[in-house]
């Protein structure tokens, strides 16, 4: 492929070739003493409509793919040919998924004082190693995960992005970035120029390459500057300077930490002259929109998960969707937390709407009144087999942020007690203005 790789790299990685014979490797492995369904099972092989068996891998550079303890799990490979696709990675396997692996992570593990290097290809980490930066690693032909981001934060709390210097690249730089800082994770992102990944940056520069490399990393901006610099241009007329604050305005409700947040204000503020107060309001809109249509989300995938299957435990559910929701939420809440704070404390039974979730709330007041442990062993323990699994399953598929999360959750659910009790009675004209202010008070 004349790729610049030195032969202790291909030693040191593991590199190999499958050749283009269609049958080879099957009829060894079959001599070997593995039969058809394991050959198939381990993604070595596929079977055709006819029965007989083939190579998956024909005609490809092969990069063994290694986990943390030195096992081999799958293959990448790299087509020789002009033919699609250009690699081709081994499917998900019963010891092996793509979305919880990384490529170079057994070397990379034991390199980490400067942090890792998060490549997209499996020639980019290589190339970084090659040329002294062993904390590279690449992803597996897949968008990036959440459990990669947790496998990174367990290894290193500091990660650099050198993803392809292209449109796309920096599309999945940007995404990559949001999941690590979901996990504490600090994230910096390099910006190739002159070349289109890392792996063409070391060719380019020969000798060079460590040191100019060295100087990418040191130069790199933190993921935040590095999203409003690419936004920024000349902002000397009125519309480029509002799209401009709109864009970094956006890209600041995201970061959770206010501390942070304001740093990015003060330098964005002072840069273009807008008031902080000004884009104070604009972020903490998009924060609380944000907020709204999540809310939302969740509800309609909630909805749509009761639809498909029926609540035998909690049967009316069906019937309160909105409000049996509600109840779950809080009631995964407390338990979770172990204690009931003092918005909670607000509810009384009588506010749940659904008589399942009216009776966990009740042992659970009961718990806090004896200074008992509010857990689900003792909430459940007069309970059947499946009451027990209801319980598990809400405290499990249901989890709200923070105590401002809970206070809403709380006025809603007294919210929807409220609407159920005014559509079940004959209601007159005062009793419409009544539920109708005491609706709208509980939402100021």
């Amino acid at each position: 492929m004349n790729r610049g790789v030195k032969i202790q790299t291909i030693k040191r990685f593991g590199i190999g070739y499958s050749s283009n014979s269609r049958s080879d490797l099957v009829f060894f492995l079959m001599n070997f003493g593995f039969s058809a369904k394991e050959i198939i099972a381990a993604n070595l092989g596929i079977c055709s409509r006819d029965g007989d068996m083939f190579n998956r891998f024909v005609s490809r550079i092969m990069f063994p793919i290694i986990d943390l303890k030195g096992n081999v799990l799958g293959f990448g490979g790299r087509n020789l040919k002009q033919t699609e696709p250009k690699y081709l990675n081994t499917s998900d396997t019963p010891v092996f998924k793509k979305s919880m692996n990384l490529f170079a992570v057994n070397f990379a593990k034991n390199n980490l004082k400067n942090g890792l290097i998060l490549t997209e290809g499996y020639m980019d980490a290589i190339a970084l190693h090659q040329i002294g930066f062993e904390n590279a690693v690449a992803g597996l032909g897949t968008a990036f995960t959440y459990d990669q981001a947790k496998l990174i934060s367990k290894y290193s709390q500091k990660v650099y992005i050198s993803y392809d210097s292209d449109n796309a690249g920096k599309k999945a730089a940007e995404r990559t970035s949001k999941i690590l800082r979901e996990f504490g994770v600090s994230v910096k992102i390099i910006k190739i120029l002159g070349a289109k990944d890392p792996d063409e940056f070391v060719k380019i520069h020969g000798n060079e390459a460590h040191f100019k490399f060295k100087n990418l990393l040191e130069n790199s901006k933190n993921d935040i500057k590095y999203r409003i610099s690419e936004i920024e241009s000349s902002v000397d007329s009125t519309e480029e300077k509002v799209s401009y604050l709109s864009g970094a305005a956006e890209i600041l409700a995201e970061v959770s930490n206010p501390i942070e947040r304001d740093v990015y204000i003060s330098e964005i503020c002072s840069k273009t002259g807008i008031g902080r107060e000004a884009m104070n309001s604009y972020i903490k809109k998009i924060i609380s929109k944000k907020i709204k249509t999540k809310k939302s989300n969740d509800f309609k995938l909630a909805k749509l998960s009761i639809l498909k299957e029926k609540d035998e435990i909690n049967t009316e559910k069906n019937t309160n969707l909105r409000a049996s929701y509600i109840e779950e939420s809080l009631i995964s809440y407390i338990i979770r937390n172990g204690k009931l704070n003092h918005k909670i404390l607000d509810l009384k039974p009588c506010d749940f709407v659904t008589d399942f979730n009216r009776k966990i709330f009740e042992k659970i007041l009961k718990l806090s009144e004896e200074n008992k442990s509010i857990e689900i062993g003792i909430i459940s323990e007069d309970m059947d087999f499946k009451q027990k699994g209801k319980i598990s399953k809400i405290v499990n598929s249901s989890m709200l942020a923070d105590e401002n999360e809970v206070a809403n959750y709380v006025n809603e659910l007294k919210n929807e007690k409220d609407f159920k009790n005014f559509k079940e009675s004959k209601s007159t004209d005062f009793d419409v203005l009544n539920f109708l202010g005491r609706l709208r008070s509980s939402r100021l």
